[in-house]
Order: structure tokens, then sequence, then C-alpha cells
């Protein structure tokens, strides 16, 4: 699995979690749908990053924390984000 396959799907995975979490999960697919038609018409015209550029971003992707980590963070704190309770 490339780094972009892996980016896209922790992305997508903890977006799907929190839209579902929050109720936004029409909004969820809705994005999703959109963000790959644009792929699809832009994919021809794209520019592989070099390998400097590569390793310097495996570099900062090591440092992030996991993503079990984050799950933890956000599913547990308490309270919902992005809804006006009042």
């Amino acid at each position: 699995m490339g780094a972009t396959s892996k980016y896209l799907f922790r992305g997508l995975v903890a977006m799907l979690i929190y839209s579902i979490c929050d109720g936004y999960i029409k909004y969820w697919f809705k994005g999703v749908i959109d963000g790959v038609s644009i792929i699809i018409g832009k994919n021809n015209r794209r520019k592989v990053l070099g390998d400097k550029t590569m390793r310097i971003i495996k570099n900062i992707y090591s440092q992030r924390p996991s993503m079990l980590y984050m799950l933890r963070k956000r599913l547990f704190r308490g309270g919902v984000s992005g809804r006006n309770l009042d």
C-alpha cells in the first residue's frame, strides 16, 4: 500500500467515524463522491513527487499519533463537536 493510499484510508476512516458520531454521515458520502469525481478528472495531469520529497513526507508522518490514540481521544472526550446544543 503506497503512502497516498495509507493517507487517504486513514483520513477517510477517521472522518467516517467522526461523521457517524456527529450525525453528518450524509455529508461524508457527498464529500467522498465529489472528491472521487474530481480525482478521476485530474489524474492525467498529476506530477509524481520526487524521492527526497517522499522521504520528508514519511518523516513527518512518522511523528503523527496513532489512529487508535486519535480514536480514543475523539470518542471518549465527552460532548459532541460541530453541533450547537443551545
